[in-house]
């Protein structure tokens, strides 16, 4: 489904956790904390009218109506954003250790950990006319603009810019865990429609239906197994450290890490056919066929076995 459009998210209930806490958006906008980062800090009665919250693994931070951003929790993590000016702000997101705040305008403003993404100046000049940007861990640098969307992975950023009639991409961050595009710069360049993020790579779906892959590549950054099938690619989805790409004949191909779901066993490989969507936890995936049958696969504790639910199912 697409990001709604900026100022459009409506108010609604919602828990985002932390390495060892809770925070819950109620219906009536005010946001109530349990656990280690939650019971640190008081919430100021202020804090009321909410529409959004993130978190990263030790802070929090929340986006009222009239686009305030008020953050609580670890400072190096983003849990401090006082040097900021966040007003204004459309939409946020967030990984590991950074949130990323987009404006109205369509500027970015990142704060967190440095050496996880958040610090963006030395790629500040390539930063323009940003469309969607997948991040990771994360200073802040005021050169994104244009940005339309954000997702995150777990340890850099990738956005993707308008230029032209194509689009380019722009890492930075960690550069093992995607945040240097140097081997794939070229490929990069044909145009990209997509890219989504494991906990430690990043996977680009080109305009002609390829796919390319940068990262760590035990985490889905190397897809050289599975390049020659890698066409016609209508979407991917990650796991934690695997991808399966759903391609135009409602077929599925995987990479990466094995027990992730980087690697579909035989049983579940020859009942993907006719699917219409694809869905990944941590360590497995499922895929949903135009019969309504659910075909599962990856780390049963993870949700790879779903085993006694397709009767369950048939009566949906």
């Amino acid at each position: 489904m697409p990001p709604a459009p900026f100022g459009s998210r409506p108010t609604r209930q919602e828990v985002q956790g932390s390495y060892a806490g809770f925070a819950a958006l109620r219906s009536d906008g005010r946001v109530t904390c349990w656990g280690d980062v939650g019971v640190e800090t008081e919430l100021p009665s202020t804090l009321r009218d909410i529409q959004q919250l993130q978190s990263t693994n030790f802070a929090y931070a929340t986006l009222d109506r009239q686009g305030r951003v008020y953050c609580w929790g670890d400072s190096d993590c983003g849990g401090d954003a006082g040097h900021l000016a966040l007003e204004n702000v459309a939409t946020l997101a967030s990984a590991g250790g950074a949130f990323a705040a987009i404006c109205h305008d369509g500027s970015v403003l990142t704060w967190g950990l440095e050496d996880g993404g958040g610090d963006s100046s030395h790629v500040s000049h390539q930063l323009v006319k940003v469309q969607h940007i997948w991040g990771s861990l994360g200073h802040v640098q005021e050169a994104l603009r244009d940005v339309m969307h954000v997702a995150t992975t777990d340890s850099a950023f990738a956005a993707l810019c308008r230029e032209g009639d194509a689009a380019r991409v722009v890492a930075w961050g960690h550069a093992e865990y995607g945040g240097d595009t140097s081997t794939v710069e070229r490929r990069l360049s044909s145009g990209v429609r997509q890219i989504t993020g494991s906990l430690g790579a990043f996977a680009a779906v080109l305009v002609d239906g390829g796919v390319v892959c940068w990262g760590h590549s035990m985490m889905g950054g190397d897809s050289s197994s599975v390049q020659e099938q890698l066409r016609d690619v209508v979407s991917v989805t990650a796991s934690g450290r695997s991808f399966a790409a759903l391609r135009s004949d409602q077929t599925v191909v995987t990479w990466g890490a094995g027990d992730a779901g980087g690697v579909c066993p035989r049983r579940a490989r020859e009942k993907l056919q006719q699917v219409v969507a694809l869905q990944g936890t941590e360590q497995a995936f499922v895929a949903l066929r135009s019969d309504g049958q659910l075909v599962t696969w990856g780390n049963p504790l993870h949700g790879g076995d779903c085993t006694g639910l397709q009767e369950l199912m048939s009566l949906l």
